[in-house]
């Protein structure tokens, strides 16, 4: 941070601070940084004469960062009074602070948004959509958006955001389904987050053969496995009855933790 501030007081010094590759720099440093500072780049922002989108994205994405999202939508509503259009880097960030807090008003005014603006059909909006429903357990809304998303829009991260939605209402049948036709898709690359979700429907409804199954496609298809997927394996294990193994996969854990 010390030396962050010494390059401001160098870009003062050069009379650098109109030139917007340096003040959108100093700002995405210090508000996106883990050992970053949101108030230093509140500080910097409050010297631009006329913000970018980009600028104001960041500002946005530094106050979800720090879980603060009334700050991220006071920012949001001020670059709508400024005439300054929302993008596709806009509404994720935000919808993603929605999710985290479950703010489920905020998020459907968000989505209207969207709407009006016609960013209804960006894959990037619409993963964060269905992922916002689905942690405010508005299965249907999460639903919707995905079937009216094209088939070769689906990305990664659109089927584990819906398979995420189903987990948190407890749709295990539901989310054994969407991975079975994802697991039909070539451009598929198996992901932690959702195959987390299968276990746990797989612990759910007592179906020890299909979690062999997962588990199998997991040792073929992950070059590791990280600490919460070995839990859920063991968990899997234990809560249908196959102690042994569960031992085994304890065993071998390099790195456990209380859970």
């Amino acid at each position: 941070m010390e030396d962050l501030k010494q390059s401001h007081s160098l870009i003062l010094k050069l009379g650098l601070l109109s030139s917007s590759f340096c003040i959108s720099n100093l700002i995405s440093i210090s508000a996106l940084s883990h050992w970053g500072s949101m108030d230093y780049a509140c500080s910097i922002f409050h010297q631009i004469d006329c913000p970018n989108s980009f600028q104001f994205n960041t500002m946005i994405r530094g106050h979800i960062k720090d879980m603060n999202v009334h700050k991220a939508i006071m920012f949001y509503n001020q670059m709508l009074e400024m005439g300054i259009h929302p993008n596709n880097f806009t509404y994720p960030s935000l919808l993603k602070g929605c999710s985290y807090l479950q703010r489920l008003q905020e998020g459907m005014q968000l989505h209207g948004h969207v709407f009006k603006i016609g960013l209804q059909d960006d894959v990037f909006v619409q993963n964060s959509l269905i992922n916002m429903y689905g942690k405010c357990r508005e299965i249907t809304n999460s639903c919707s958006v995905f079937n009216q998303m094209d088939d070769f829009d689906k990305s990664s991260a659109t089927w584990s955001a819906i398979i995420g939605a189903y987990v948190s209402k407890e749709m295990w049948g539901e989310c054994l389904e969407t991975f079975r036709e994802l697991s039909c898709r070539k451009d598929w690359k198996a992901e932690e987050s959702v195959l987390v979700g299968v276990l746990s429907s797989c612990i759910s409804l007592n179906a020890l053969d299909l979690g062999r199954s997962t588990h199998g496609f997991l040792i073929r298809n992950l070059s590791g496995l990280n600490v919460i997927i070995e839990t859920t394996l063991l968990d899997l294990y234990l809560k249908c009855g196959s102690l042994e193994t569960g031992v085994s996969i304890f065993e071998r854990m390099k790195r456990l933790d209380s859970v």
